[in-house]
């Protein structure tokens, strides 16, 4: 569920910037009614779907445990034919869902990992790509 707050902050913030970002969230399972789907889906400015086949997604949950609903989102949304450029957790247990998505070929981030106590420190994959020190200035 955290996701979904993690989306509509992506949302808002970079249409107020000029630069939309669109959202969708993907449920544990189908709503019982409406569309009676997993996947709800944001306005679209080309008047196709916003999950449509071919379309270049970004898979954002707020924590990575063992994999088990990132991977469900992810399938969700290849489901419908696009194309995944990136999976990001801010903060990654390291409980085995890194090695889960790395199996299934995914490009994954995570802003924060926590080690086996439970403290949380920046990922040092996410530090050595240079995004903190990019946007330090």
């Amino acid at each position: 569920m955290g996701a979904v707050y993690i989306t509509t902050a992506i949302v808002f913030v970079s249409d107020v910037r000029g630069r939309p970002i669109y959202g969708f969230t993907v449920r544990d399972r189908e709503k019982a009614h409406g569309l009676e789907k997993a996947v709800d889906e944001s306005y679209s400015p080309d008047d196709k779907p916003l999950l449509s086949p071919g379309r270049r997604v970004a898979v954002v949950d707020d924590v990575v445990t063992g994999g088990g609903s990132i991977l469900k989102a992810v399938d969700a949304v290849s489901e419908e034919g696009c194309e995944i450029v990136a999976v990001i957790a801010i903060v990654d247990r390291n409980q085995g869902g890194r090695e889960r998505l790395a199996d299934r070929g995914l490009p994954y981030v995570s802003l924060f990992e926590a080690d086996p106590k439970g403290n949380l420190g920046i990922c040092s994959e996410f530090a050595s790509r240079g995004a903190v020190a990019a946007r330090a200035d």
